[in-house]
């Protein structure tokens, strides 16, 4: 058997290929802007594209990166107070 790992409808892996992927600094990130800490989007690497994650561990790591209470932005918040 084999197996196809897709994001969104995007096949990451399939049996015979792979999608490959990179990380592009966000510059417009409120973690650069506000509190100069860099910020990272995943990319399809030969179009440059954004990956639409949805659900799993690469988004989860996102998301707790980018959330306004309980994230890192959150957290820096609590520490400017």
């Amino acid at each position: 058997g084999s197996y196809t790992i897709q994001s969104n409808g995007v096949p990451l892996v399939s049996a015979t290929s792979y999608t490959e992927l990179a990380v592009r600094a966000d510059q417009t990130s409120p973690l650069v802007t506000t509190y100069g800490t860099p910020a990272y989007d995943v990319i399809i690497k030969s179009t440059g594209e954004n990956v639409k994650l949805g659900k799993g561990e690469i988004q989860g790591m996102i998301d707790s990166r980018d959330d306004d209470t309980s994230g890192i932005k959150g957290y820096l918040d609590q520490l400017n107070v």
